[in-house]
Order: structure tokens, then C-alpha cells, then sequence
């Protein structure tokens, strides 16, 4: 595994009545093979359970940072929180809808360190909610 020095990547994550699918999204980022990462998830105000799975996941992990909007600000002024709240050498994105692949963290981080860059990018895949790719 790649250990990047230990270097903190903060992954940024604006919520807003993702009770649906923020399980998946949780799941996905819990199973990270680079563990050096604190998660900071903004909620927008949300007003179905999409708090209530959040706190009951912050709760169990520290690296887990979690803050509430009253009001719903929109996305822009709530990623911007989440951006502001970072710690990280390197920060990431990734939407309360969205899944990444167990090795997403492990393998941008040594694909910036053999381009000795100091950011990057990745594509997508489109799937159903049963995460089937759709082409």
C-alpha cells in the first residue's frame, strides 16, 4: 500500500436529503485502502434522516467531521464550508449520491506522486441505483 508519508487527505462532502443513498456513499469511503483521510460532511439542512445516518457513522469514527447547516445554503456556500474546515495536504470531493471504488485515494495519490503532481482529476461511471454501469 501507499502511505504518501501519511499525508491527511480531507474529502469534502455537501449533503441535502441524501437519506437514500448516502449509506452507499458512507460505505464506500469507510473502506478506503489508504486510511490517512478526515471526512467532512456539511449537511444543508436536510429534512429526511440523512442527519440521523450521518451522526450515527461520525459517532463511531474521528476522522469523521461533521457539521450542520440550520438553513439550506446551497451547494456552492456548503462545499465552501467543508473547504474551509480542511486540514489536508490534499483535498477530494465527493457527492452524498456517489461511490468510489476501496483503492480510489490509494491510487490518485500515487499517480500524483509518479507525475509529482500537485493535483489531479478522475473520470466517472455512470450506474443505476444498483450501481450497474450504464454506457
Amino acid at each position: 500500500m501507499l502511505e504518501m508519508n501519511h499525508k491527511l487527505v480531507s474529502i469534502i462532502t455537501p449533503s441535502h436529503n441524501s437519506e437514500e443513498y448516502i449509506l452507499m456513499t458512507i460505505e464506500s469511503v469507510m473502506s478506503q485502502t489508504y486510511p490517512h483521510w478526515e471526512w467532512i460532511i456539511i449537511d444543508d439542512g436536510s429534512k429526511d434522516k440523512t442527519r440521523d445516518i450521518i451522526q450515527s457513522i461520525a459517532d463511531k469514527d474521528n476522522r469523521i467531521i461533521f457539521l450542520k447547516n440550520e438553513t439550506s445554503q446551497g451547494p456552492a456556500i456548503t462545499r465552501n464550508r467543508g473547504i474551509a474546515a480542511a486540514k489536508g495536504t490534499y483535498m477530494t470531493f465527493i457527492d452524498s449520491d456517489d461511490v468510489w471504488y476501496p483503492n480510489f485515494l490509494e491510487n490518485m495519490l500515487a499517480f500524483m506522486k509518479f507525475k509529482k503532481s500537485s493535483f489531479s482529476f478522475a473520470s466517472y461511471e455512470r450506474t443505476n441505483v444498483d450501481l450497474v454501469k450504464i454506457l
